[in-house]
């Protein structure tokens, strides 16, 4: 924007000097290094490496090009190029609500020329101006041709022209335009300034992945059923061009895993300023057709706020989801297909007049994943080679003392547990009858407490009850992808809880009544070998 102004200061004071020269050329004058110049042709050329670009020049003002390399060239005689119809373009420039009132003696292009020598330190004037321009080409000089990351127009004759997009473009880029005073070669650099999206995803801040800010990264771990934050931005770079746009429309398409549920919108901010259901549109998601969510602002403009431009704005859309039974669940480390992603549309044209669907370009996407995990639990028999117990009951605590329970529900489709969801009700985890498993999915990472709320008939208590279960997970994002790791101390991923068996008391015809009968008939002997010692003692006496 800055290059552009300076080259527009450049001309506007070009223009005001030729302005000046018109007499002094219409009285002859005998220098001849200020003499008409025969006619050039010059080439323009755009630094743009992107394919698909079909550059067109349009000579709004021409002239016959006076002065020299030491002292400068300059228009004189400005006419109406052959790039519009003067009389439109003039008619149109009076009309306009902004700029109008500068214009209303002109007459002439050389009329015009003046008063945009007036608009040198005004670049709101001058940017009013080129959108006038914009809106009343007629036929372009040249096209250009590409070729070496350049693109080229020749053969232009000198003047003061306007240079844009002739076509749509598409993919990360959008239409350009330049308004330069050709007196020479030129060679110009778009700033179209394309915007960049980033999605995020908020993780509790004691476990989230290392760098995160407020918990929000690239990776998160949470429980099925809990609920979450995504976070959505699109950014426009703060040295973008974007002064032609009267109207500019941003579109988040999200796509979800089959693993993630959409609750509901939080907040949709443009800049500082919050809008309100209505002024965005939010297209759900169509699981049968594929189609994503769609959550679209059709032009931002009117949100920017006081004294914000278009260029360095942010876009920030938060909504709320959950990680539903289909999520896919980590028992050691690896990868998850809980991946979630979003890309941009944006306004592509500056040229858009905000009816009906603009031209669009399109960001890469940006993806973000939530892992969740299992834990896999079989009851034994401890003391019959660790034979699979069935009947035995168990919840799951998030405290020691075993007072805040984690809801859980059997779900027949995984054959395992996981955490309610809406209206359901909690149930006591049950060992398997044939397998002895009540494993549960759906985790986030933490320490639980698994308590045996049943003891099959039979056993005592299991020790210690309750059993500590740790998932302890770093999760990183790297090279387009997320791993998780399960650190050291988590070791119990997998479990074999045991049970022993009580113990057997004494009953009727058992070895319990055996011995009451040798001890009784070692109290009879015993009574008899006394008698007959006494007896012996008396008859010695």
């Amino acid at each position: 924007m800055k290059a552009t102004r300076k080259l527009l200061a450049l001309l506007l004071a070009l223009l005001l000097t030729a302005a000046l020269t018109v007499p002094a050329l219409a009285q002859g004058g005998g220098d001849p290094s200020t003499s008409p110049q025969p006619a050039a042709a010059y080439t323009i050329t755009i630094q743009n490496n992107k394919p698909g670009h079909t550059y067109q020049a349009y000579q709004v003002f021409a002239g016959a090009l006076s002065g020299s390399e030491q002292t400068g060239y300059v228009l004189s005689n400005i006419q109406w190029g052959t790039g519009v119809n003067g009389e439109a373009l003039l008619a149109a420039l009076k009309s306009n609500t902004t700029i109008g009132s500068n214009f209303t003696d002109c007459t002439t292009a050389a009329d015009v020329a003046k008063v945009l020598a007036g608009f040198e330190s005004n670049s709101a004037n001058l940017d009013a101006f080129a959108k006038v321009v914009a809106a009343n080409l007629g036929t372009a000089t040249g096209t250009s041709v590409q070729g070496d990351g350049n693109y080229t127009i020749s053969n232009l004759p000198a003047g003061y022209y306007f240079v844009k997009d002739s076509a749509a473009v598409t993919g990360q880029d959008a239409q350009t335009k330049f308004i330069l005073n050709l007196t020479d070669n030129q060679t110009v650099t778009p700033k179209s300034g394309t915007p960049t999206v980033d999605k995020q995803v908020q993780d509790e801040t004691a476990d989230a992945e290392a760098g995160a800010s407020d918990g929000w990264g690239e990776t998160a771990d949470h429980a099925i059923n809990e609920s979450f934050q995504f976070k959505l931005i699109a950014k426009i770079p703060d040295d973008a061009d974007m002064n032609a746009y009267e109207h500019y429309y941003v579109n988040f398409v999200d796509t979800w895993s089959a693993g993630v549920t959409f609750e509901e919108i939080v907040s949709v901010t443009v800049n500082t300023t919050e809008l309100s259901e209505g002024q965005y549109t939010v297209t759900p998601e169509n699981p049968t057709s594929g189609t994503p969510m769609n959550i679209t602002i059709n032009d931002i403009i009117p949100h920017l706020g006081d004294g914000n431009d278009l260029a360095g704005s942010t876009v920030t859309v938060i909504y709320k989801a959950h990680l539903n039974e289909n999520a896919y669940v980590n028992n050691a480390s690896g990868v998850t297909e809980n991946k979630n992603a979003v890309k941009l549309e944006f306004s592509n044209n500056p040229y858009w007049n905000g009816e009906g669907t603009p031209d669009k370009g399109e960001t890469p996407e940006d993806t973000v994943w939530v892992f969740t995990y299992r834990v896999n639990n079989t009851k034994v028999d401890a003391s019959n080679e660790n034979k699979p117990l069935p009947g035995a009951g168990f919840k799951l605590y998030s405290d020691e003392n075993c007072e805040q329970e984690i809801t859980l529900i059997y779900d027949d489709t995984k054959q395992a547990y996981r955490p309610v969801k809406g209206e359901e009700q909690g149930v006591e985890m049950t060992s398997a009858e044939t397998t002895g498993a009540f494993n549960i999915i759906g985790l986030d990472a933490g320490t639980y407490y698994l308590k045996e709320t049943t003891v099959p008939a039979g056993y005592n208590e299991m020790s210690p009850n309750p059993f500590v279960v740790t998932i302890s997970a770093t999760h990183v994002e790297s090279n387009g992808t997320a791993n998780v790791t399960l650190d050291a101390d988590t070791s119990t991923m997998t479990n074999e809880i045991a049970n022993n068996k009580g113990a057997t008391l004494p009953e009727t015809g058992g070895m319990g009544t055996t011995i009451f009968y040798i001890v009784g008939g070692l109290l009879v002997v015993g009574a008899g070998v006394l008698l007959v010692t006494r007896r012996r003692m008396n008859g010695e006496r």
